[in-house]
């Protein structure tokens, strides 16, 4: 049933691989995918020689003795023989594979921000990036999604770079309970708000499948993590507040962006997971006329437009214009969108409770 447990125990316990084998052969039973069996100790078999060249170069050069060219290219073949894993599929059995599948419309993941999931076509395997400037909401914005992907059964883990648990708890607390966040902060509920915020967590927060971290800063532990958790309990979003604060050991900041994010895109596509970051604006688009982000005002930006799969900016005109006519309204902008199209999305901000709903 597993060829790779198979080849693995052998491995283990390389003295007894003479006896299993004849086993196998005096056997009546069938044995099936044996040339898979075979294929694997071969790659095996690859991957021994390779460290075993590599063993007898790092040795030489610890004894000064000189490498022939030789050897170096037979080292070059040893490594060029591990083939690479990769399926080549024609364009008739991946256009025949679509007609089959039709009528399974696409799963979109879905908010319950209605007016935001219309236009929004959030996909496993995608990555977003949610940028604005500073005091925008960037932080209850992604909270508010992840609060409804979460409702609607989705597994969602969200990194805080930015915040402790205990602030983004705050948070969550004030959005589910619709209390001022200054009052859950500060603890000065009355009865009627406290029991509120006791049926809630009982009733509503204790089934929902939303994770927070606040001690993971580095690409390779928050990965770790992701991958662990996709394995060990099943992993459907990840948020991550936000991009710019990953710790990183080089020098060129924006190649340094640039790696994080196509990292990231190969890891929502290999374990079927969609991804948001959030993003810090630069402070140029201050000087603008119209203060609507747009792509180039990512910071440290690099590639990360290339990167993603869509790209979203919130503005707040009342933060820029005190006199402004639309209070208590957050614009969602899609700047881009690979699978969809663009748009303006205005939603209802509640900034005492953190709480963002349709328009």
């Amino acid at each position: 049933k597993n060829p790779e447990l198979i080849i693995t125990n052998l491995f283990d316990d390389f003295l007894e691989i003479e006896s299993y084998i004849e086993q196998i052969i005096t056997s009546k039973k069938r044995v099936s995918k044996i040339s898979h069996c075979v294929d694997i100790l071969k790659e095996m078999k690859r991957y021994r020689d390779m460290i075993d060249f590599g063993q007898k170069l790092i040795d030489d050069g610890y004894n000064r003795e000189i490498v022939t060219d030789e050897e170096l290219i037979a080292f070059q073949n040893t490594i060029n023989s591990v083939d690479a894993k990769c399926e080549l599929e024609s364009i008739y059995e991946c256009s025949m594979e679509y007609l089959r599948n039709y009528n399974n419309k696409p799963e979109f993941l879905k908010s319950r921000l209605r007016s935001l999931d219309d236009v929004f076509k959030f996909e496993r395997s995608d990555l977003i990036v949610v940028g604005a400037r500073p005091s925008m909401g960037k932080t209850a914005f992604q909270l508010q999604l992840g609060i409804g992907y979460a409702m609607n059964n989705h597994k969602v883990i969200a990194f805080s770079l930015e915040m402790k648990n205990s602030q983004l708890t705050q948070r969550i607390l004030s959005n589910v309970c619709k209390i001022q966040m200054g009052k859950i902060k500060g603890k000065i509920l009355n009865d009627p708000e406290k029991e509120i915020l006791e049926n809630k967590i009982k009733n509503q927060l204790k089934h929902l499948p939303l994770k927070i971290t606040d001690s993971i800063y580095s690409p390779k532990n928050i990965i770790s993590v992701i991958k662990k958790e996709k394995e060990k309990n099943g992993l459907d979003i990840v948020l991550v507040d936000y991009l710019q604060l990953i710790q990183t050991l080089g020098k060129n900041r924006t190649q340094e962006i640039g790696d994080i994010t196509r990292t990231f895109k190969l890891l929502a596509k290999s374990l079927n997971i969609g991804i948001i970051f959030l993003a810090q604006l630069s402070r140029s688009l201050e000087q603008r006329v119209d203060k609507r982000p747009i792509l180039s005002d990512l910071r440290d930006s690099g590639e990360i437009e290339q990167d993603v799969d869509s790209a979203i900016f919130l503005y707040r005109d009342e933060y820029y214009n005190e006199d402004s006519e639309d209070k208590n309204i957050m614009e969602a902008i899609i700047r881009k969108q690979r699978n969809g199209s663009l748009g303006n999305v205005p939603l209802y901000f509640n900034g005492a409770t953190q709480e963002i709903r349709d328009f």
